[in-house]
């Protein structure tokens, strides 16, 4: 590959990077809330609460799981990042 079209590929992976690792901490921050309001409304005895905010905690989770994912072969493709 001509080293002008690998530096606009490392170029872009880096920009992509920034992205999932912005995408990794939005996920991370909404993951802390729904624990959170899980853990409160099972002290106010607000069950249907509780179902909802723990469901979405797993599912921000694999969310999460699956752009580790995408970090992880991006950075196996481009080991300079």
């Amino acid at each position: 590959m001509p080293t002008a079209d690998k530096d606009s590929d490392i170029a872009q992976a880096r920009v992509f990077l920034a992205l999932l690792n912005a995408e990794i901490d939005d996920l991370s921050a909404r993951i802390e809330a729904a624990v959170r309001l899980e853990r409160n409304s099972r002290v106010n005895g607000n069950l249907t609460t509780t179902s909802v905010a723990r469901t979405d905690a797993i599912m921000l989770r694999k969310e999460l799981h699956g752009v580790h994912r995408l970090v992880k072969q991006l950075t196996d493709r481009f080991p300079t990042l």
